[in-house]
């Protein structure tokens, strides 16, 4: 049942992240770079 709620929560906050619908790969590598960069 959880799955079903994560499923349609993450397709409710799209305009959040675009990108991630285009490219999920690129989201992840952006919000990976983030955290990265931040500490240097």
């Amino acid at each position: 049942m959880p799955k079903n709620k994560f499923l349609d929560n993450s397709i409710i906050p799209l305009p959040t992240i675009p990108a991630a619908t285009t490219k999920p790969m690129d989201g992840v590598i952006f919000k990976l770079d983030i955290p990265m960069k931040a500490p240097q």
